[in-house]
């Protein structure tokens, strides 16, 4: 049975994207699937929260990506069931590096296709850009997770990122991430988007704005162990749910 490969991807910056692809991969390993994490951001962010320093980091997705270095040299142990392949800050700038080179837009796919038998779900986080990275997530991806922040002009973002897409064979579902308690910004987004994008999917699953998330990551924990019962803790358990559903659902048919 092969891995679903869902990439946490937004352009934009400042929307969450690590806070979801941390707690997805966390979540999916605590049901017992195989999770394998990938961080393709320059930035290093899932890296950090993961609790790896990069300076004791040997092989990265850098040395996949530019390097003959197979994947699983890359891995690394993060708890049961869940491993990570680190990023550090030397990846900026590689993915001009790479243009050079044929077919670089599926060099994550083709270095990483052998992991698929490997593990049941491959988690990608990606950066604030649209580059070559994003590009290669997208063309191995199954699905693209896309996070938003509501807000006055959240539905124009959303149609205007939607486009970015267009070419690529992925399902994209949209998420709210830090929404507020009257969710009013976050349903007139959705009304916007539905009116201009009849073809797009909206998670059902709204992630509250909280303080915790982030004094978690921080302990290098996922929220809904270190403070299970709290509102951001169950709807990441949600989310959690709803992608193993969408990966049961996918196998049946």
């Amino acid at each position: 049975m092969q891995a679903t490969v869902i990439s946490i991807s937004n352009p934009l910056g400042g929307t969450g994207k690590t806070t979801i692809a941390f707690h997805l991969s966390h979540g999916l390993a605590m049901l017992g699937y195989k999770v394998l994490a990938v961080d393709i951001d320059p930035k290093a962010s899932l890296t950090r929260a993961m609790g790896r320093r990069e300076d004791l980091i040997t092989y990265s997705v850098k040395d996949i990506l530019t390097r003959s270095t197979t994947w699983w040299k890359s891995t690394l142990f993060i708890s049961r069931n869940l491993y990570l392949i680190p990023a550090t800050d030397e990846l900026a700038g590689m993915d001009y590096h790479m243009l050079s080179k044929p077919f670089s837009y599926m060099k994550l796919k083709k270095k990483l296709l052998p992991a698929k038998s490997e593990h049941d779900f491959i988690i990608l986080d990606t950066g604030p850009a649209y580059n070559l990275f994003s590009v290669n997530a997208w063309n191995f991806s199954d699905a693209v997770l896309m996070p938003f922040i509501p807000g006055p002009a959240t539905g124009a973002d959303i149609v205007m990122m939607l486009r970015d897409f267009q070419d690529f064979d992925v399902d994209v579902q949209v998420i709210f991430n830090q929404v507020a308690r009257t969710r009013a910004l976050a349903e007139q987004a959705r009304r916007y988007v539905e009116k201009r994008h009849r073809k797009v999917e909206f998670s059902g699953t709204l992630i509250p704005r909280s303080s915790l998330i982030g004094e978690s990551m921080v302990h290098h924990e996922p929220v809904f162990q270190r403070h299970p019962g709290s509102r951001p803790a169950l709807a990441l358990k949600e989310l959690t749910a709803l992608t193993a559903t969408a990966r049961t659902s996918r196998d049946a048919g």
